[in-house]
């Protein structure tokens, strides 16, 4: 199951031509941590977020929300 944040991210990688392995090295994250925030399974740091919406060309807060929306709906994949 696909969570909102894992779909928003895959989204703005495929209109940007990227890879989620390019996303993850642009954001300075392994891929592995990637695949856990998109799963909601990390805690990811205001830092991350920034780099990871840096790299996608989005606002850090829409990544945010999308988070929280996540957690709090319970889509984490545990």
């Amino acid at each position: 199951m696909s969570t909102a944040l894992e779909l928003l991210i895959r989204k703005q990688a495929r209109a940007r031509g990227l890879s989620l392995s390019e996303v993850a090295r642009r954001a300075g994250i392994s891929r592995q941590s990637l695949y856990d925030l998109c799963r909601c399974r990390a805690n990811p740091t205001i830092y991350t977020i920034a780099d990871l919406a840096k790299a996608l060309e989005l606002r850090p807060l829409l990544l945010i929300r999308v988070y929280f929306a996540c957690v709090e709906r319970g889509e984490r994949d545990d």
